[in-house]
């Protein structure tokens, strides 16, 4: 973990806007939460800290794409409406590197209509959770998707170089396959 507090120092410092970008110590795994109101921010992260997460937020997609220049985290929690973008944005960019294949994103939107929800999983989002909510229900939307994409980065990867060589493209039907096998 301490890795995580030295990098995350050096991308503090990096940042256009530092005061963005917020730390909270905790005892596990790493999460990056994006959202721009302060006050759920701040109530989400002491929610997760007392579930023995470690939390970096930030109020904008500029701060997060900075962060994640540094650092890879666990976990994604990202609203959809930012200040300067889409958190979908966000998610589509990191699915298509490679080193965020094991990262979990989990939407995290006041709009959770059926075509906002939609969107978000198009987008990469491993999991979805519309705010207001419950603790225990965001809780278990991220370790819910803790659960369901261990192994999902490699698949990413192997989809990825298939694609690349135009050899055989893998389609959500064939990777479904391939797991019950």
């Amino acid at each position: 973990m301490q890795k995580h507090f030295d990098i995350l120092r050096r991308s503090r410092t990096a940042t256009a806007e530092p005061a963005n970008v917020r730390v909270i110590r905790g005892a596990r795994e790493l999460i990056v939460m994006v959202d721009d109101d302060s006050d759920l921010r701040s109530t989400v992260a002491l929610v997760l800290e007392d579930a023995g997460y470690e939390v970096v937020e930030c109020a904008d997609l500029a701060s997060a794409f900075a962060l994640l220049t540094a650092v890879v985290p666990h976990v994604l929690l990202v609203d959809r409406e930012l200040p300067d973008g889409s958190g979908l944005q966000l998610a589509a960019w990191m699915r298509r590197q490679c080193a965020y294949d094991d990262v979990r994103i989990v939407g995290f939107s006041g709009r959770d209509s059926s075509t906002d929800i939609e969107a978000a999983f198009a987008a990469g989002c491993d999991d979805f959770v519309a705010k207001p909510c419950r603790p225990e229900i965001l809780l278990r939307g991220i370790r819910g998707t803790s659960q369901r994409t261990r192994g999902v980065g490699a698949v990413r990867s192997i989809a990825r170089s298939v694609s690349s060589t135009g050899e055989q493209r893998l389609s959500g039907t064939a990777t479904a396959g391939a797991r019950r096998g």
